[in-house]
């Protein structure tokens, strides 16, 4: 049956399966649809990404909500992503369809665990995308990731 949800099931699904490309014709074939039905519910698919997006982010802010610290909140928001770097290549470097950060409703709660001023909580917010993009980008492996990581954390803590 097609809904909100069942279009953006069948986004995440073809992400997870690494499709080179995600068309409206490849999200309608997933569910058993005609592509002019999703028409209804999502305007392109820059919508439905970035209603996917929102998804995502809600999952990221319940998993950084568990943290103590700003630190241990940056740790678990590149942890968060690490493990899913099918959906962050797509998210984040995918520069054929950007996303709009700001639109999501967690996002200001994801940034109000780095830091209280805005500034500041936006810089620890590019960092951690600019070390799990390298992360990933370089395929570097567990120890590697964990000396990168800690100089970030470094950086971050001296600034």
């Amino acid at each position: 049956m097609i809904s909100k949800d069942a279009i953006l099931n069948a986004c995440e699904k073809l992400i997870l399966s690494n499709e080179s490309s995600i068309s409206m014709r490849k999200i309608a074939g997933q569910i058993g649809c005609a592509p002019p039905s999703i028409y209804y519910y999502y305007a392109n698919k820059a919508e439905i990404l970035q209603g996917l997006w929102d998804r995502v982010l809600e999952q990221s802010q319940q998993y950084v909500s568990k943290s103590y610290s700003q630190m241990e909140a940056y740790h678990l928001y590149i942890q968060f992503w690490l493990d899913r770097p099918l959906e962050f290549s797509t998210f984040v470097m995918d520069k054929d369809h950007p996303i709009d950060f700001t639109l999501s409703p967690d996002y200001e709660t994801i940034l109000s665990r780095f830091h209280e001023d805005d500034s500041r909580a936006q810089a620890i917010f590019a960092t951690a995308h600019g070390v799990v993009m390298y992360i990933i980008h370089q395929k570097l492996d567990d120890a590697q990731s964990a000396a990168l990581i800690k100089q970030s954390t470094l950086i971050i803590a001296h600034q």
